[in-house]
């Protein structure tokens, strides 16, 4: 303001330029700071997460920016459902965290400014976003695991999903190994609820397996357990076009099943010890045809005497023994030696007997003591067919010849119990292998 001073008469008078304002100038417009709340993503039953961003225009500082959230709308920083990401602009990852499953929460970033130099603070909001939480996550569902297609190499597994836990499966597939192995294969199969299907291949002949099959959501896996065996190997007596099981047991061939090879079918009233005799249990006509008709003969095979099981051979105990007897071409009829040497190779005779029986009461009668087949030789009970024209111990004993003689009219067999676990060896004595005129034959692989 300027001052013009009059000085009239000794006095002093002082004048105001009245072309000078006296009003004060207005403080300049604060412009608040822009808050964008980002998608909410990665939403679970108990967090969700957005990338938030504040931006300022000069003059203005952010002392604190975050989240909110709440179950009601407009959620603002002061409730207790917050969270902070610190100070200053820019863009920033916030979480909001502690949530409830299955429930719809608000939520939008803040900012909390100050002018510099001021002492007064406000806060602005972003715009606002609705979720929803999934549902508590648990285990996956997987179940109907089926084994099929069995061959002696490969097999077909599949399972099916039918629950994913409240959280998409991430993966699925299945595990495989050999029963007495520590590692497993492991065959991914996609992601999602389903069925889903793999080939196992590569396997061995004879041989149990473990699979599982799995699945994965974002906390949890779970599988459903699974044994097979793999199907035996197979060959053809190329006489009758028989087709037989073969299992390998240590260095050993054996046939997985009772001989079945039928020349002829000899009267009920041979009782001779010295003639070959060809039995099947429970048939007393001699056609060969009927005789192969009947269900003994299928799940049995024939009852031979031992002249037929040599068929003209000179007892053998060598091993190999070296005699073909009844049995195809390129095996040979297992020696007293060679059957001990596959019990020792499955323990002893006191618990060879359980890992050789076929297992369950189907084809031996109840309690079948001990049976595990672990071997894959399924041996059955045939039972036998006595000096006087009967069949005895069907479905309850089974008796096998060896090639070996004790001494004259006595042979080393083999006999396995419904009863008991154990591979019993006998020959008794000369009365009582004349008077048994048919067990069965297992052969062995030249």
């Amino acid at each position: 303001m300027k001052k013009i001073i009059f000085l009239i008469m000794g006095l002093v008078f002082i004048s105001c330029d009245s072309k000078e304002s006296t009003e004060f100038e207005p403080e300049p417009e604060i412009k608040k700071p822009k808050v964008t709340t980002g998608q909410i993503t990665e939403i679970d039953e108990n967090s969700a997460k957005s990338i938030c961003s504040v931006t300022t225009y000069g003059g203005v500082e952010i002392i604190d920016k975050g989240i909110c959230w709440h179950t009601q709308e407009n959620p603002t920083a002061e409730v207790l459902y917050s969270s902070k990401n610190g100070s200053g602009a820019g863009t920033f990852t916030a979480y909001c965290v502690g949530l409830k499953p299955t429930t719809k929460y608000y939520a939008r970033a803040y900012a909390k400014y100050e002018m510099e130099g001021q002492e007064w603070m406000d806060i602005v909001y972003g715009e606002q976003r609705t979720f929803t939480t999934l549902r508590e996550v648990t285990l996956p569902s997987v179940n109907k695991l089926n084994i099929t297609n069995i061959t002696t190499t490969a097999a077909t597994v599949s399972a099916e999903i039918t629950d994913d836990g409240g959280s998409p499966i991430k993966e699925r597939g299945f595990s495989w190994k050999k029963k007495d192995s520590d590692s497993y294969i492991q065959i991914p199969c996609g992601t999602g609820l389903g069925s889903f299907t793999a080939n196992l291949t590569d396997l061995k002949p004879a041989t149990e397996y473990e699979v599982k099959a799995y699945a994965s959501n974002s906390k949890y896996s779970d599988y459903t357990y699974g044994t097979f065996f793999t199907e035996n190997e197979t060959f053809t007596d190329s006489r009758d076009g028989n087709v037989y099981k073969s299992v390998t047991l240590g260095k050993q061939v054996w046939m997985a099943e009772n001989l079945a090879y039928l020349p002829k079918v000899s009267s009920a009233s041979s009782l001779s010890s010295k003639e070959p005799n060809y039995f099947v249990s429970g048939y007393n006509g001699i056609n060969v045809t009927e005789a192969k008709a009947t269900e003994n003969y299928k799940t049995y095979g024939v009852l031979y005497n031992w002249p037929a099981a040599m068929a003209g051979a000179a007892s053998s105990n060598a091993n190999p023994s070296g005699v073909q007897g009844i049995c195809p071409k390129g095996w040979h009829l297992p020696s007293d030696k060679e059957w001990t040497q596959l019990s020792d190779h499955l323990g002893g005779e006191d618990v060879a007997g359980g890992k050789l029986k076929e297992t369950g009461t189907s084809n031996w009668e109840t309690p079948n003591e001990g049976a595990t087949n672990e071997s894959r030789f399924f041996a059955l009970p045939g039972g036998d067919r006595y000096g006087d024209g009967k069949f005895r111990y069907n479905g309850r004993y089974g008796y096998w010849w060896s090639s070996t003689e004790f001494y004259i009219d006595a042979v080393w067999f083999r006999e396995l119990n419904y009863s008991h676990c154990r591979l019993d060896r006998h020959n008794y004595s000369n009365h009582y292998n004349v008077k048994v005129l048919g067990f069965s034959v297992r052969c062995v692989r030249d």
